[in-house]
């Protein structure tokens, strides 16, 4: 995907398209977050704000792309995928793939650093939102074998934002080159609320990614095509895993050891996908569906919900809405493994692993490491040729948004 935009663009516009993309980054981030707190979901008022405040920041994002783009074949191939996007959204009654796509584009030759900087702490300003609501009361704690909300609707909710806090400042903190004890604090209260929440797969995912960023560069990983292609397919084996496990649930008892090893969540998978069509652009549906016996396990009048990405995409935005999840994922992939950013390739790794157990990283603003497919990471590299073809185009692009 090519974008030609002129370069006679004066300092000023430059500095307005920047700041507007920086404010809507960091308003949507504090959103996204803020709209999982339990008070926001016992309100139909406060979801319908904060809706229509995602929608205006879709617009401001829609508004930069147009002032950047120039030529008719970029407005061409963006039309064209908005268009699937809007099938989407018709369908699936979601306006994710359109955000998804208006971040993505929208950060071209914006400093990746800055991205995450700003995600990171408007993130981190409802974690303190939500802390004050659960030692006030407000709503009535939820507990989860022994873990708190901490104000969000589910302690694991609570867990995985924690983690996009941490890891993205990490990953901001890594490509600018500054020490990780200059944000002590906030590793010190992310970690603090993921062992409040009770969530192992949310410190492992910390742990993981981490220890995955500090090996990748202290090895030659990044010379070993092998690497790159498992780290690259992934989510794709990820996703076929969580089919033919749902449908082998039944007739396999290995199968059925891995469900009671992951709490049930292969059986929720399969019920998922019992109850609901895959359809082309998704569709409307809730994935909470009451007064359900599961008759593997014999337990009778449960709720039951999909905590794995991989299915609740498939379900809800069909064929199309996970086949440009997964592209992105690629693009984003081979851009930082191409540019040797280990800490984006750590977290984009760690993140399809996570994406297994929970059902909201389809979101870019969770899922960060998409935002990197076209960003700026004031790399000197990006003005010289790239080895690599991901890296050409990447120095390409670059070049033509210079402002």
């Amino acid at each position: 995907m090519v974008f030609s935009l002129s370069k006679s663009n004066s300092m000023s516009s430059a500095l307005s398209q920047h700041s507007i993309y920086y404010v809507c980054v960091t308003i949507m981030s504090f959103l996204v977050a803020f709209e999982n707190l339990a008070i926001v979901s016992s309100y139909d008022e406060i979801k319908a704000l904060v809706s229509l405040l995602e929608l205006f920041c879709d617009f401001l994002l829609f508004i930069v792309y147009i002032t950047k783009v120039r030529d008719l074949k970029g407005a061409a191939i963006f039309i064209a995928l908005v268009s699937l996007c809007l099938a989407s959204a018709w369908y699936s009654k979601s306006f994710m793939a359109i955000k998804g796509l208006l971040l993505v584009v929208g950060a071209a030759n914006e400093d990746y650093a800055s991205i995450l900087k700003s995600e990171s702490k408007a993130i981190f300003l409802v974690m303190i939102v939500g802390l004050c609501c659960q030692l006030l009361g407000i709503p009535s704690s939820v507990f989860r074998r022994g873990g708190l909300s901490l104000g969000f609707s589910h302690p694991n909710q609570a867990a995985m934002f924690s983690v996009a806090t941490i890891l993205a400042l990490y990953v901001s903190n890594d490509l600018r080159g500054i020490s990780q004890k200059y944000d002590w604090f906030y590793w010190l209260f992310g970690i603090g609320c993921i062992f409040a929440t009770g969530s192992r797969t949310a410190l492992f995912a910390v742990a993981l990614s981490v220890a995955l960023s500090v090996l990748i560069k202290s090895t030659s990983l990044f010379e070993i095509k092998p690497i790159s292609v498992i780290f690259l397919l992934l989510p794709f084996l990820l996703l076929l895993f969580s089919l033919v496990s749902a449908y082998a649930l039944f007739d396999s008892t290995v199968v059925q050891k891995i469900d009671y090893a992951l709490s049930n969540r292969l059986w929720l998978n399969w019920f998922a996908l019992d109850t609901f069509d895959i359809r082309a652009f998704g569709q409307e549906i809730s994935l909470h569906v009451t007064g359900v016996h599961n008759t593997l396990r014999n337990t009778w009048n449960i709720t039951t919900t999909v905590d794995c990405t991989y299915v609740a995409a498939l379900l809800s935005y069909g064929v199309f809405g996970i086949i440009f999840w997964l592209m992105g994922y690629v693009l984003a992939f081979r851009r930082a493994w191409d540019d040797r950013k280990a800490s984006i390739v750590a977290a984009l790794v760690i993140f399809s692993l996570y994406a297994f157990t929970e059902s909201q990283l389809t979101d870019v603003l969770i899922n960060f490491g998409l935002f990197c497919t076209f960003t700026n990471f004031n790399d000197k590299r990006l003005l010289a040729k790239g080895n690599s073809s991901s890296a050409k185009t990447a120095t390409n692009f670059v070049e033509r948004l210079d402002a």
